[in-house]
């Protein structure tokens, strides 16, 4: 007979009986600990989503709005001359070429060197307070010695229309016009129903469709009520040839808003 080893033959057996013990907790495990588990820790409530607040509706579409009318002008026609005391001048036609009218239209004129550089400036306002789309009026710029140069170049400077206080522009008649060597002398009549103030007029020369002359002034009186007259003497001092045919021009302003003589 084989002699059995009795010490080892026991502790295999103690080893087996532990391992079917460990197996049998890992089974309690499994199955929820058993009834003396300690109990599972109260989960917290997931917290309900905030429902999301609606975008905003966007505004409607208004009415287009129109346009705003644009100012718009040039100097066109440009002649320089020399008057009779040997100054120079440039003489032209300030047009308005926009949709909306110029008020206090004025303009600049630059001389320019080889270069193209800008070597003087002069500035002037042309003859009419108040110009429509599509009117013009003469502009002249004066220097009795200007700086030596190769061209001129002219534009109109800021053409705005008239603000919601300007005055308004009115024509006055002229009558009993007559022009001799330059000077014309006559009247000019107030035929509106608003007294006016101040007065102002000038004179031009044309040769067929060229502005050839120019002069301009103030009448003697400053003021006119409906149905009244002033005395008119203008002299053109920028004539760049004789013209065939004379116009006289005279304008005032509404002496306040809407002023009607009593």
């Amino acid at each position: 007979m084989t002699p059995v080893d009795r010490s080892a033959a026991g502790a295999s057996i103690v080893a087996a009986g532990r391992r079917a013990l460990a197996l049998a907790l890992l089974a309690l495990g499994a199955c929820g600990g058993g009834e003396d588990a300690p109990p599972a820790a109260p989960q917290e409530p997931a917290p309900e989503e905030a429902p999301a607040e609606p975008a905003p509706a966007e505004p409607a579409p208004g009415p287009e709005q129109p346009a705003l009318p644009r100012s718009e002008a040039e100097v066109v026609e440009l002649h320089e001359g020399e008057t009779e005391d040997g100054a120079r001048f440039w003489l032209g036609r300030y047009v308005v070429r926009g949709d909306a009218p110029v008020e206090r239209p004025e303009a600049e004129l630059q001389l320019l060197d080889e270069a193209g550089e800008i070597v003087g400036r002069l500035r002037a306002q042309a003859a009419s307070a108040r110009l429509a789309p599509g009117e013009a009026a003469p502009v002249v710029f004066e220097s009795p010695r200007p700086p030596a140069h190769v061209r001129v170049a002219a534009r109109a400077i800021d053409p705005t229309p008239p603000s919601s206080v300007a005055r308004e522009v009115f024509a006055l008649e002229a009558r009993d016009v007559e022009v001799r060597e330059g000077t014309a002398r006559g009247a000019l009549a107030n035929a509106t129903e608003h007294v006016g103030h101040p007065i102002f007029a000038w004179l031009e020369g044309w040769k067929g469709e060229r502005l050839v002359a120019f002069g301009r002034g103030f009448p003697t009186r400053e003021r006119l009520g409906p149905g009244e007259a002033t005395e008119l003497e203008l002299s053109a001092r920028w004539v760049l040839e004789p013209p065939e045919r004379w116009v006289v021009h005279g304008q005032t302003r509404v002496a306040g808003p809407l002023t009607t003589a009593e």
